[in-house]
């Protein structure tokens, strides 16, 4: 089953959602000597065979893969499930996590393996997507509808309701609030609402749709991203200097800490750290950890915070440098915490450089 069938799939039961997410994950399902044997006391659904081959992680420290998942006993004699790496290490999988890879998210993630902290949804369920992802499936499930109208109808003293709309007391509150800021009771007399909705975002945005407006790409793109305002104290220092020294408008659609926002689409931004629209020059602040310097950090490198290998962070890097310059045909320039601290002079020199360049054209 593929990722469009599953997410087009409305299942009957969790149960059946769980086996094709099993299925697409390609887990083993766990044998009948295996679900004897498991000593907490929750089910056991896929095999501690899918342990073995993936990393294993104590905390942040990675003790090696899996060579082994296995019953066995805790140096109190008590049973537990063990590992066992190509490191020589061997312990319980009370604090450990692997690194296995979701196909749904295409990306690597860790998951918690004791049933009390954390690992009752990978063995009892057999899913390592994330949450979101699992709810926005679930709840499409007939079990989860058939509850959710049952619980409905008893809160609320009535039958036969499938949706809270349906719901007087419900249905009252949102026509209150919709006659509040837009002169009708309710939303879907279109030509008044729809005639409101127009005068209130040509007021507020000066369009007829909010969605062509700058604004509101801005206030999407801080919606989309809760790490939005966030800038680090490298980039504040270089960024600063370098405005100090070349002239021109640094600055386009400016973020609360006046970094460029490059809308791709609804969903989609680029916050550039610095650009100067006269020059066109974008230049990108590279933190040594966070981007996994080259010079410094081997291609294998396991970046704990990203949940990616340092070629991944570079594949992403890369990826990015591109579409921006597809879009903006810039000048780009990446800018190392390392080579800034080494450089610096150097550095301001070549932009320099770069802005007479454009001068003498």
């Amino acid at each position: 089953m593929k990722k469009e069938e599953i997410e087009n799939n409305n299942f009957d039961t969790q149960k059946d959602l769980c086996e094709a997410l099993v299925g697409f994950q390609e887990l083993k399902l766990a044998s009948e000597e295996e679900k004897r044997d498991w000593e907490y006391k929750s089910d056991l659904f896929i095999s501690l065979e899918n342990v073995v081959g993936k990393f294993v992680f104590v905390g942040e420290v990675n003790i090696g893969k899996a060579t082994r998942c296995f019953f066995g006993k805790s140096g109190r004699g008590q049973k537990s499930v063990r590992v066992k790496t190509d490191l020589n290490k061997e312990i319980s999988i009370t604090d450990a996590k692997i690194q296995i890879y979701d196909r749904f998210s295409k990306k690597n993630v860790l998951v918690k393996l004791h049933p009390s902290r954390g690992g009752v949804k990978f063995w009892s369920h057999g899913y390592i997507i994330s949450e979101k992802d699992y709810k926005s499936l679930y709840y499409k499930t007939r079990e989860y509808r058939d509850s959710f109208n049952r619980s409905l109808n008893e809160n609320y003293g009535v039958t036969g309701m499938t949706s809270p709309v349906q719901i007087k007391e419900i249905r009252d509150k949102i026509s209150k609030t919709i006659e509040n800021k837009y002169g009708v009771k309710w939303f879907l007399e279109r030509g008044c609402h729809y005639s409101a909705v127009t005068i209130s975002m040509q007021e507020k945005f000066g369009v007829d749709n909010l969605f062509y407006s700058d604004e509101w790409q801005l206030a999407n793109a801080k919606k989309v991203n809760k790490n939005f305002g966030e800038t680090s104290k490298l980039e504040r220092e270089i960024i600063a200097e370098i405005s100090k020294e070349v002239p021109g408008d640094s600055f386009f659609k400016k973020s609360p800490l006046g970094q460029k926002i490059l809308v791709i689409n609804k969903n989609k931004f680029y916050k550039i750290d610095y650009y100067n629209e006269e020059y066109n020059i974008v230049i990108e602040v590279m933190g040594d950890y966070w981007h996994c310097n080259p010079l410094i950090y081997e291609n294998s490198f396991y970046h704990k915070n990203k949940n990616k290998y340092a070629s991944e962070i570079w594949k992403d890097d890369r990826k990015r440098k591109n579409e921006i310059i597809n879009i903006l045909k810039c000048n780009f320039i990446e800018i190392w915490e390392n080579d800034w601290k080494e450089n610096r002079e150097n550095i301001i020199i070549m932009i320099k450089n770069i802005v007479e360049s454009y001068e003498n054209i």
